[in-house]
């Protein structure tokens, strides 16, 4: 695991080191909630069929919003929301402030997922789905 992560500058923190770019990552999630025909619109944003719709508009700004991710995050089976739940707690916790961290605090039981940004949600269902790639 140590190669998944590298030290912070910012207060000595480690966190997983992103390597699937930002939009590589929009485009899977949008697919794995049923997106078609994702592609770039002239303005280089992508763009693709939403799953309730048959016209093509901008996929959600997954990154950036939770509402978004909170939507995504629904479509998983139960099964893959249990990995869902343990991917995100390890994603937030290598950012985690030490009392996080702490097993007696109390705190790790729930505060990762008030926690987490939409990035490390992200993060966490695309590996739950095995679609994290690096480097990317």
């Amino acid at each position: 695991m140590s190669g998944d992560i590298r030290k912070s500058s910012e207060e000595g923190r480690q966190s997983s080191v992103c390597t699937m770019s930002p939009e590589a990552q929009r485009i899977a999630i949008a697919k794995a909630c049923g997106w078609k025909d994702v592609k770039k619109a002239d303005n280089g944003a992508p763009i693709g069929l939403g799953p309730l719709n048959h016209w093509y508009a901008n996929i959600p700004d997954y990154l950036n919003d939770l509402n978004a991710m909170h939507e995504a995050a629904l479509t998983l089976t139960l099964c893959d929301r249990s990995k869902y739940t343990m991917e995100l707690r390890r994603i937030v916790l290598l950012e985690a402030r030490d009392e996080m961290r702490d097993l007696d605090s109390g705190l790790i039981c729930d505060l990762y997922f008030y926690e987490a940004t939409a990035a490390q949600r992200a993060e966490a269902f695309l590996r739950t789905l095995g679609l994290w790639k690096e480097g990317v």
